[in-house]
């Protein structure tokens, strides 16, 4: 969509990086953080709190694979 979005507008190539670079990383805390988390991954980060333990047959490769410390640290440094 940045792509898209930068072609619309006529936007340089800086521009339309900086835009790939911060959505990218949005893109994975929005599904790994927060409200938008997913009821599975918010259980195997706190399971003694939700006590879904019928919910640990769900693995979720997508937030488990990532640094969430390191995207977010990467989504503050980026410049848009």
């Amino acid at each position: 969509i940045a792509q898209d979005f930068a072609f619309g507008y006529d936007l340089p190539k800086e521009d339309e990086e900086k835009m790939v670079e911060y959505f990218s990383k949005w893109e994975i805390l929005r599904q790994c953080c927060g409200e938008q988390m997913s009821k599975y991954w918010r259980n195997d980060l706190t399971p003694d709190v939700y006590k879904k333990v019928t919910l640990k047959d769900h693995p979720h490769p997508f937030c488990a694979d990532h640094d969430i410390d390191e995207v977010e640290k990467g989504f503050m440094e980026t410049k848009l």
